[in-house]
């Protein structure tokens, strides 16, 4: 419709100043040029150029006209130096509704084409505890604290029966009750320091992923005297080291023939280094050596601009992903004393089972349920900083971040190949695309 009405005032002013139009003035030519046609002359189904799509919602102020300026020959003006300036009506523009947010997926992460990067799904309370109960018989920490629930469970209920018959003397429960501070600040302590080692571990696995990416950044912005060969081992070597990590601290076997088969591996590796791999111990580390070998093998070049200060930066990034290797060692090789764990699986297993003589007298057989949330709460607790005491058995989501450095050096390899090619290109060394 708008190129419609600017044929139509450019007809007009064509028809006024006849010796504009004869000497075709630049504004006329910049103009649309279009048979008019009456409004009724459109198919059925057709919309005219500029108005907005069927069922499309437009915004609240978009039904007043927005001003067009068009540059259009003055009245008997032959030459393109006096122009006056039209206002013309514009097409509201129509506004689409916002797109739905995003969806969890039944791992708990949102779609990777949602987001940049895999995230976790943040909850609610009023959406969180219909799932946590519906999902309660599959819990790991209920399978975990199970034994222990059933055990204090039958020993409330033998003591239940037992005080019906024989209506045996209650304790007094006053030690019962100083003891239960105790209890409280062991069972804090034990799950504050799982979570500080869980963190740690996550804040380990975040070095070791920015030293991946920051490795392979610099090795593309020198990949003129690295050379594409040791540039796509090297980028390799960065891809398959937080893999091979993931398994070692897992404590999970890697070194059979069908694992070093694969590709990616079999892409980087030398047949020697494949079969050291298969006999050493400790792979990541073994990795980090070759790695820092290929980096050393680069050589020197004043007119590239890689010099020894450039290798030795290179370098210290290994040393950090080494020191990265070493702290998830410690964390895996490290729990907590043996002798704190006991004492307070002890001491909570006697709080539990001699919970019961207390409450006997006051609740009878109904303290065979009230045992068993009680004992499901407080195993629970117990349980809980177990399972978090090592982060990287299944706490930690090891593959979405191997997923991560993946991508980020494919990303990286990728845009330093575009990037060298548009440089080719404008310097003339490289024909320009068709």
């Amino acid at each position: 419709m708008v190129r419609w009405i600017l044929a139509a005032v450019a007809l007009s002013c064509s028809s006024r100043c006849p010796s504009a139009a004869g000497a075709g003035h630049p504004a006329l030519r910049r103009l649309p040029t279009a048979r008019l046609q009456p409004t009724g002359a459109l198919a059925p189904g057709d919309t005219p150029a500029g108005a907005p799509p069927h069922g499309a919602r437009l915004a609240p102020r978009a039904a007043r006209a927005v001003p067009l300026l068009v540059d259009l020959p003055a009245r008997g003006a032959v030459s393109g130096d006096s122009t006056t300036r039209v206002s013309l009506p514009r097409a509201p523009t129509p506004r689409t509704s916002p797109p739905p947010p995003p969806r969890a997926s039944r791992s708990g992460l949102l779609r990777d084409e949602d987001t940049a990067f895999p995230v976790h799904a943040r909850y609610t309370t009023s959406s969180l505890w219909l799932h946590s109960m519906r999902t309660l018989p599959a819990s790991s920490v209920l399978r975990g604290v199970r034994a222990p629930v059933l055990a204090s469970v039958v020993w409330s209920a033998l003591l239940a029966a037992l005080h019906a018959v024989t209506h045996f003397h209650v304790p007094c429960s006053r030690p019962h009750t100083l003891l239960s501070w105790a209890l409280a600040l062991l069972l804090v302590f034990r799950t504050n320091s799982s979570y500080n080692r869980f963190w740690e571990g996550r804040k380990i696995w975040e070095k070791l992923l920015n030293r991946c990416r920051d490795l392979v950044r610099t090795c593309t912005v020198y990949r003129d005297a690295i050379s594409l060969r040791r540039l796509r081992r090297i980028a390799c070597l960065i891809t398959i080291l937080p893999r091979v990590l993931r398994s070692h601290v897992q404590v999970r076997p890697f070194a059979d023939e069908q694992s070093l088969s694969t590709r990616d591996i079999s892409a980087c590796l030398l047949p020697y280094d494949k079969m050291v791999l298969a006999r050493v111990r400790n792979k990541p580390l073994f990795i980090a050596n070759t790695l820092a070998r290929e980096i050393r093998a680069i050589p020197t070049s004043d007119a590239l601009d890689f010099s020894s200060r450039e290798r030795l930066f290179l370098l210290a990034m290994v040393n950090d992903l080494s020191a990265c290797i070493g702290a998830c060692e410690r964390i895996v090789q490290t729990p907590v004393p043996t002798q704190y764990a006991r004492h307070t699986s002890r001491f909570l297993c006697l709080w539990i089972f001699t919970l019961p003589l207390l409450l006997l007298p006051e609740m009878g057989f109904w303290v065979v349920p009230a045992i068993a949330c009680i004992s499901w709460v407080l195993f629970g607790i117990q349980e809980l900083g177990l399972q978090i005491e090592n982060p990287f058995e299944s706490i930690l989501k090891l593959d979405i971040l191997e997923g991560m450095n993946q991508q980020s050096v494919d990303e990286t390899l990728s845009l330093a190949g575009d990037y060298a090619e548009i440089a080719l290109r404008e310097d003339g060394e490289l024909a320009p695309r068709p």
